[in-house]
């Protein structure tokens, strides 16, 4: 079975507990794509893993990107040396590329050395923001459903006027987008936020009040 961990425009967390329990109960492998959770989610960034406070090894196979908290490009998958050793023979898209430039493996490296000497603070510096973020919307009246992530959907439903909302935000020095069908279902278009360890509360406060006046205007 392969999952998301954390739906991309939603933010919302799959229920990986039940699906761990459906998997070991049928024999299934579980390949869980963590782009979206790994280095965000937990006390230390430590992923669904730590989120949901299970055990490693209730998940067979872990991919993650270095291309965003890690801001360089490529991934990775982690797994038993069985299953890497099956993937380095079988995957053709492996086969046929080519590995990530030196600069690349550099930044990663980089970047994964400052998360684990930093990870507890940037973490928790990450979550706040988040939360502080969320919580001047929500005061505000704008739905922002049910997101545990950085990523802040703010919920707009016809796609014009999520176009017409994104325009405005940009206008007034906000860099955020529209997302619309087919990438959500249609008629639940979104302005899509993303929040970071390096905001200060200051900047969060007005984009909030922001997007709050310009969606309630729409």
């Amino acid at each position: 079975m392969i999952t998301d961990s954390i739906f991309s425009m939603s933010g919302k967390p799959a229920d990986i507990p039940a699906i761990s329990a459906i998997c070991k109960k049928y024999g299934a492998i579980l390949m869980v794509d963590e782009c979206h959770s790994m280095f965000i989610l937990g006390k230390t960034g430590g992923g669904i893993v730590e989120y949901f406070n299970l055990n490693p090894d209730d998940i067979d196979i872990v991919m993650a990107t270095l291309s965003k908290a890690i801001p360089a490009s490529g991934g990775y998958i982690a797994s038993s040396r069985k299953i890497i050793n099956y993937l380095k023979h079988e995957s053709r898209g492996f086969i046929y590329s080519i590995a990530l430039p030196t600069l690349m493996c550099k930044v990663a490296k980089e970047g994964i050395n400052i998360f684990k000497s930093e990870r507890a603070e940037l973490a928790r510096k990450l979550a706040e923001n988040t939360r502080y973020f969320s919580e001047i919307l929500r005061a505000d009246g704008i739905d922002i459903g049910e997101s545990v992530t950085p990523i802040v959907p703010i919920l707009i439903g016809d796609s014009n006027k999520a176009a017409l909302a994104a325009r405005k935000c940009q206008d007034n020095g906000l860099f955020i987008h529209a997302v619309f069908a087919p990438v959500v279902p249609q008629g639940q278009a979104i302005l899509r936020a993303s929040i970071t360890a390096a905001h200060k509360k200051a900047d969060l406060f007005m984009a909030a009040r922001k997007i709050g006046m310009i969606v309630r205007n729409l």
